[in-house]
This record gives structure tokens, sequence and C-alpha cells, in this order.
């Protein structure tokens, strides 16, 4: 049989091709910037994670990145799903799975990681820098809300709120967040490497739907030392569990 050389020089250059098409696409997506755009409202980003997913450290720095952007909240939620695969995530909790479940059943998907949820209507990537941006500069306008007052003595915090200016809304909650941790991960995908992580949602409190204004009050779990600043999000949904008011505190 003659030998034709197009026959395996044509494959071999569209394999190429491929490969730098993509490898071009994965550097130019790593160089983007991200914005610290000016908002007149708020932009809610909730990162499904875990410390034993070898794709979400970098996803992780950049929500550390944008976190004190004005008017943007970051919550990431640690699952459990990874903690069978080599390393257990002690932040992670199965109600986050479910959580991340009841998003994934509107938008006909697997959970996965790292994936970020925009206002609770969009869904991309972690690592995709592009979408990020597009959300960054042009989100659904949500309501900005007044930010909960809250006042710790040790572990314990005691929230007042305010939801006076939502007119209609389906539930309503509290999420308690270590603000940053660095963990040195032992075993896993991510074994060797030291993981710091910010915003990590510790719990979520659920509060009336009827009064608008109100208090609550939420522990800090022993296991955290009273040394650690915390925050608290103040997160409003619809009946399609969409966001459409949210908040965050300072440190406390």
């Amino acid at each position: 049989m003659k030998f034709n050389q197009l026959q395996y020089i044509v494959p071999l250059l569209s394999f190429f091709g491929i490969v730098g098409i993509i490898t071009y696409s994965h550097y130019n997506n790593k160089q983007l910037p991200i914005p610290a755009v000016e908002r007149d409202y708020p932009v809610v980003l909730e990162l499904f994670t875990s410390q034993g997913c070898a794709d979400c450290p970098s996803a992780e720095a950049t929500i550390s990145q944008i976190k004190h952007y004005p008017n943007v909240v970051t919550l990431c939620y640690p699952v459990t799903y990874w903690n069978k695969l080599g390393w257990i995530d002690r932040f992670s909790r199965r109600d986050f799975d479910e959580y991340q479940t009841a998003y994934n059943s509107k938008f006909e998907l697997n959970n996965y990681t790292p994936q970020v949820v925009v206002n609770g209507m969009e869904e991309f990537s972690g690592n995709d820098i592009k979408k990020l941006n597009t959300y960054l500069n042009n989100s659904h306008q949500i309501i900005k809300i007044t930010t909960p007052i809250v006042k710790r003595k040790k572990n314990h915090l005691d929230i007042t709120y305010d939801l006076s200016n939502v007119e209609d809304y389906e539930d309503a909650h509290l999420a308690l967040l270590l603000e940053e941790q660095t963990t040195l991960i032992d075993s896993g995908e991510n074994e060797g490497n030291e993981l710091h992580q910010t915003h990590i949602v510790l719990y979520k409190e659920r509060i009336g739907t009827i009064d608008k204004k109100g208090q609550s009050s939420i522990d800090i779990p022993n296991r955290f030392p009273l040394t650690n600043s915390y925050k608290i999000a103040l997160i409003v949904k619809n009946k399609n569990n969409e966001i459409i008011a949210a908040t965050i505190s300072n440190s406390i």
C-alpha cells in the first residue's frame, strides 16, 4: 500500500491546532483581569467547593481577590461528596450538598466543583474568568438591603436585621462566615498544598418571613478560635429559589 503522507499530516496538524487553541484559551483566561466594577446594587456569588478538589484552589483564590469589591457578596459552601476520595474537608456540610442540588435541579445539572451560582439565577465554572467578568459587569439587579447590626460577645452573636424595603419574599436566611482560613492538606488531590480560603459558610439560620424587622442569634462553633474574624451575610429569596436581596456585614 502506498504511504500517503497527507493522510497522517493533516490529522496531526489538526490535533496540534486544537491543542494550541485550548492552551491559548486557558492561558488567556488565566491572564484576564477582574475589574472592581462600581455597582449600585449587589451581586451574590456562591461558590461550591471542597478542599479535596484539585480545581478548587484557583477558584478560591479568585473569590479571595474579589470579596472586598463594592456590593459583591461572596459565599463559599464546602460540600461533602469529595470527602470519600482521600481528604475530609472539616468545613463541609451535607446541607450544603442539598443546597447545591436544589440549584442544579433547576439548571438540569449534576453537582460539581468548583461551581459558582450568580444570584441563584445563573451558574458557571468557578475558574471561568470571562464569565465572572461578564456577571460582575452585567448581572440581574437585586435589592440592596440594610446591613445587619451584629454585636459579638466571645462566641455569641446577636443580630438585628431589617428587610423593610423587600416587598415579597419566600425565604430569608443569615449565613455565618469564617473570614479566612489556611489549611495544610495532607492527602487527596491537593496533598502537600496550603489552601487559603475566605468567606467560608459555617452555618445558615433561617429567619421569619412575616416580621420584616427582627433579631436573631448565632453561636460560633467551639472548634473555631475566638481570635478569628467572622461576617454575617443576609440572603433573601423568592419562590423560584432566586436571590432578590442581599448584604454582608463587616468583620466582627
